[in-house]
């Protein structure tokens, strides 16, 4: 891929495939492929890892390959390099073509920022991998999911369970002096009027229990909202304070708003089975046609999912890293291209460090037992993750150029990672502990620190947990601690020199 302009990447080149050798001057390609190349990868599988600190451009090379900014890539398809490009002229053989969504749609996407996967979405029509939507890609594609094993743990969805999210259903809160204030301003009354027709008012809603016009009056958003639309205070008898306003009153207002809802034989059909597991495949039934419509998009905020597999195995109890990878899983198993680039920006940035180490060999899995060819373009700070990967793979980045560190990544340990792949020029210890071990290095050298006593600098050595660091203190303060004893030996003989000397001038006079 070449970029002549993009964020805080210029004119440069990065090739994502050590099999060729790519070089672009003065607007010619050349492409050389390597006969001795040998991969380590499965056949179907290619994988670039870019690294680099933040801002040194990692986000901004994935961003570059899916705009329609000043950038060409060479991509293979069916063996044959073509180039994808919009507005550069290259002087190649190669088949040149413009980008077009039908080139998007052999992309797929992730991304932990909302905003890029947002911009995915929007401007290039990706396909994104988007967590919140787990649950929805679950329930349609459950059948193929009985049909898989996933090599972690064995859950395979059958039932689906759900329940309201209490908010959504119960009016029992306690209003407090904000919200009659609120009320107060929305009515528009004058500041001087009395406000316990409100204070009523707001008890009535309180002590409602018809569910439905419960969840009609939260779809407003806040108490203040409705009496904006809806003069509560006037719609409750003073005596017995019950609400005189219909459904189809509030409905009307709704819809005014733009505000979608579900009507009352839905939302009574989504009570009755609420609290239970179902079936995956009797949701048809029960909910009709529309049900995706209904449970992810129109319901999406008002109820929370569970599966159940027919061994028992309940998604819910799947640790966050689980269901991370699952949810890569079921996206695979959605996605119907079998042959496609997967873009990956930091997607282990939330995995705890075991799930790292396990990311790329169970991606490498899914993807064989899918029966998918990807290549594999990933930005990542996981040292676990750059060890799965020759360094021919990587791309390493440095204030949005590309370097080229004396270091072999595949199989390296953890610190060495670390201290070259990621360019932690500082040390790879803590700065809060760093500056405690330098205020203990000062004392004992004998200059200004905030440690006072040798016994203050001691507790500092007992907690340090490098054992060279700690040794070396531990003997310098051994140290400091023998000076002071040979100190006060000296002042003590000094002491004692003086007192004879005196006991003879006394003696003498």
């Amino acid at each position: 891929m070449w970029v002549e302009e993009y964020k805080n990447i210029e004119n440069q080149g990065f090739n994502f495939s050590p099999r060729f050798t790519c070089k672009y001057e003065n607007g010619e390609l050349t492409i050389e492929e390597k006969k001795d190349y040998i991969s380590i990868f499965p056949d179907n599988i290619n994988i670039t890892a870019i690294v680099g600190e933040n801002g040194s451009g990692k986000s901004a090379i994935l961003s570059s390959m899916i705009t329609k900014e000043k950038v060409f890539c060479v991509m293979s398809e069916n063996n044959q390099l073509t180039v994808y490009s919009n507005n550069i002229l290259i002087n190649t053989p190669l088949k040149q073509k413009r980008s077009t969504r039908e080139v998007f749609k052999k992309i797929l996407y992730f991304s932990m920022d909302n905003h890029h996967l947002s911009l995915a979405k929007t401007q290039s029509r990706l396909t994104v991998i988007d967590l919140s939507q787990t649950n929805q890609l679950i329930t349609e594609n459950y059948a193929k999911l009985q049909t898989i094993d996933f090599s972690l743990f064995n859950f395979k969805p059958y039932y689906i369970g759900y329940e309201f999210i209490n908010d959504w259903i119960a009016s029992d809160y306690e209003f407090e002096e904000k919200d009659i204030e609120e009320v107060h301003s929305a009515l528009g009354w004058e500041h001087t009027a009395d406000t316990s027709v409100i204070v009523d008012t707001l008890r009535a809603l309180r002590d409602l229990d018809n569910e439905y016009m419960i969840y009609l009056l939260n779809k407003f958003g806040t108490i203040a909202k409705i009496f904006e639309h809806i003069d509560l205070t006037e719609k409750l008898h003073p005596k017995d304070f019950y609400l005189t306003v219909n459904y189809e009153e509030i409905q009307e207002i709704l819809e005014g708003m733009k505000i979608d809802f579900v009507d009352e034989s839905e939302f009574t059909q989504l009570i009755s089975h609420a609290n239970k597991m179902i079936k995956i495949k009797k949701l048809r039934e029960l909910f009709g046609e529309n049900y995706i419509q209904l449970l992810f998009r129109r319901m999406i905020d008002e109820l929370s999912f569970d599966y159940m597999a027919q061994n028992g195995s309940s998604y819910g109890s799947l640790s966050h890293g689980e269901k991370t990878l699952y949810s890569f899983f079921v996206n695979l198993v959605h996605f119907n291209n079998s042959d496609f680039l997967f873009l990956l920006d930091e997607p282990d940035n939330t995995l705890h460090p075991n799930w790292q180490k396990s990311f790329l060999n169970e991606m490498m899995n899914i993807l064989t037992k899918l029966k998918k060819n990807a290549h594999l373009v990933i930005t990542s700070h996981s040292p676990f993750l750059l060890s799965d990967i020759p360094k021919e793979n990587v791309i390493f980045l440095e204030k949005g150029k590309q370097v080229y560190p004396n270091i072999e990544t595949f199989g390296a340990n953890i610190h060495t990672l670390l201290s070259h792949g990621f360019f932690m020029k500082e040390g790879l210890m803590g700065e809060f502990a760093k500056s405690k071990i330098n205020e203990v290095i000062d004392y004992l050298n004998g200059k200004k620190s905030p440690i006072t006593d040798d016994d203050e600098a001691q507790k500092y050595i007992h907690i340090i947990g490098e054992p060279i660091v700690k040794r070396q203190l531990q003997r310098m303060l051994d140290s400091k601690k023998l000076d002071k004893i040979k100190e006060i030996d000296e002042l003590k003989n000094q002491i004692e020199s003086l007192k004879n000397r005196l006991d003879i001038l006394v003696n003498n006079s």
